[in-house]
């Protein structure tokens, strides 16, 4: 077996106690997260909306430049 390199030493038992105490954050993060969702799928149809309108008024504004 080959050597490991200084990078690839494993980590120290406080480095881990420091990993594994960030994981419960974490999980809280991707909670919130997943329950924005919803919020932000609903307004997905209101932004296309406005962009659709935002292009109509693009195309009606080249349609007078090239006239």
């Amino acid at each position: 077996m080959l050597p490991l390199e200084d990078d690839e030493l494993p980590m120290e038992d406080d480095e881990l106690a420091l990993e594994a105490s960030k994981l419960p954050m974490e999980a809280d993060e991707i909670v919130l997260e997943a329950r924005l969702l919803p919020l932000e799928a609903r307004q997905l149809p209101m932004e296309a909306g406005v962009l659709s309108l935002e292009a109509g008024v693009i195309l009606r504004l080249a349609g007078t430049l090239l006239s």
